[in-house]
């Protein structure tokens, strides 16, 4: 007489859990000490599953140092900061940063500035001296009517100058279409009042822009946000009689706008001649 097997659903249910557990296993391991490339803070960082935990350590009262916590989903990693007490400020918000290696991650979001872009697993080369291949050229562009300069290295950028009566004047250098180690967002802005065009990469330039009234357009590219080997400095010029913000790398660049009466107002990335 034949014996008839019998279905166990527990014995299912092992093998499907066993099989998520697999397919979910987390493939970072960030447990170590990390450093912010051009900053002195070390950052001690603990990973339990996909819960993160950072202490900045190391540095003196009046310096910044805070803890933070958050989650890991896929290659991306979100969660909230508090400074410590002793620094300059109590500030504190939230991180969103994009794992690109188990030795590098970066920075890709945050609802209140800070001030770090990128984290190196100490001892590590993660993340240094991307080389100027697959790179695009920034090209410069300038509206006699509107004496308006507007550096775009898109091509939605120059069918908009071209469109709207602007002319080729010279290649700026060149800059990545998509993020690499070290480099942060190079942004469009636009005053429609103005009809001033205006290309920045810091901080303090997107603060400027949204308080003058201009409005965000797309990322245009991305630059170094420190200088590294074989870079120029990408630096902005003001004219306050034109209204005419002038994002320029060469010395010709350069030399027409201070000719023209612009004046020097900060670097304001780098980027391959």
């Amino acid at each position: 007489m034949k014996m008839l097997k019998v279905f166990n659903p527990l014995s299912l249910f092992i093998l499907l859990w066993l099989g998520l557990s697999f397919s979910y296993a987390q493939p970072f391991d960030l447990t170590g000490f990390w450093q912010n490339p051009g900053g002195s803070a070390i950052y001690r960082v603990r990973q339990i599953g996909n819960d993160v935990y950072w202490m900045v350590d190391g540095t003196a009262v009046g310096s910044y140092a805070n803890v933070f916590f958050g989650q890991i989903s896929g290659n991306t990693l979100t969660g909230t900061w508090v400074d410590l007490p002793g620094s300059p400020n109590l500030g504190g918000g939230n991180l969103s940063l994009q794992m690109q290696s188990n030795d590098y991650f970066i920075k890709v979001g945050e609802s209140t500035l800070y001030a770090a872009q990128e984290w190196r697993r100490q001892g590590t080369s993660a993340g240094v001296s991307p080389s100027p291949q697959n790179t695009v050229p920034l090209k410069l562009y300038w509206n006699a009517q509107l004496e308006d300069n507007f550096s775009t290295p898109t091509a939605i950028g120059e069918q908009a100058a071209l469109a709207d009566g602007y002319q080729f004047v010279s290649i700026e250098g060149y800059v990545f279409p998509n993020q690499e180690p070290g480099t942060v967002p190079l942004k469009l802005y636009l005053n429609p009042q103005r009809g001033d065009y205006f290309t920045t990469a810091t901080i303090e330039g997107e603060r400027d822009a949204l308080g003058s009234g201009y409005q965000f357009v797309r990322i245009e590219g991305y630059v170094f946000q420190t200088e590294q080997p074989g870079t120029v400095p990408l630096k902005l010029f003001w004219n306050g009689g034109r209204g005419d913000n002038f994002t320029i790398s060469t010395s010709g660049g350069e030399q027409s706008a201070l000719a023209t009466g612009y004046q020097l107002v900060r670097i304001e990335g780098y980027i391959f001649p």
